[in-house]
């Protein structure tokens, strides 16, 4: 099933015992240790029942796939290896402007940093791969982190613009604003 938000998931498998796991449940209830829901078949030419009972406080997008072990690994790496690029190169751009930074003393590299960092967090979040590679085992934390992350994102942005910008000097009303909207992103998160 490749929708990272399903609360609870019940798989029951004909002659196997129940696999319960969602992200509600810990990691460790996942057959494999991926993203999505991963659940092992064994295809035979008797009849054979697959049940499903899925709830979840997020939509309930149910999009099944069957897929042959090798043909899933292969597109799932191939999907992996083009967000893993995309995250490096957000670690790198977040790394050299906290270099900048330090460097030049100027708090506009601080504030983009700042601004980068919950970003790809809550991009981690929102497909599954914080909770697989940095809090498997916050489940409560896996719930928030996604609307957690952008919101702080969304703060930052604007203490960002607004330096960046100079309206501090230049539009002192626009500065007001913009620091109102970046407490009310920070206020929600």
């Amino acid at each position: 099933i490749p929708y990272a938000n399903l609360d609870y998931i019940d798989c029951y498998l004909t002659g196997q015992p129940p696999l319960l796991t969602g992200t509600r449940r810990p990691m460790s209830s996942r057959p494999f240790r991926e993203r999505y829901f991963v659940f092992p078949l064994t295809l035979s030419t008797t009849e054979q029942s697959v049940y499903l009972r899925v709830r979840s406080s997020n939509p309930l997008t149910i999009p099944l796939r069957i897929w042959q072990p090798d043909a899933r690994m292969q597109s799932e790496g191939n999907a992996l290896l083009l967000q893993y690029l995309y995250y490096g190169g957000l670690f790198a751009l977040l790394l050299h402007n906290l270099l900048l930074g330090f460097s030049l003393r100027d708090r506009r590299f601080f504030l983009y940093a700042l601004y980068a960092l919950p970003l790809g967090l809550g991009m981690l979040a929102g497909n599954g791969l914080g909770r697989v590679l940095l809090w498997p085992d916050a489940v409560a934390f896996d719930e928030i982190a996604q609307s957690c992350m952008l919101g702080v994102a969304g703060g930052m942005a604007m203490l960002f613009a607004r330096e960046f910008l100079q309206t501090r000097v230049r539009r002192p009303r626009i500065a007001r604003v913009m620091t109102a909207n970046a407490a009310a992103f920070l206020a929600v998160s």
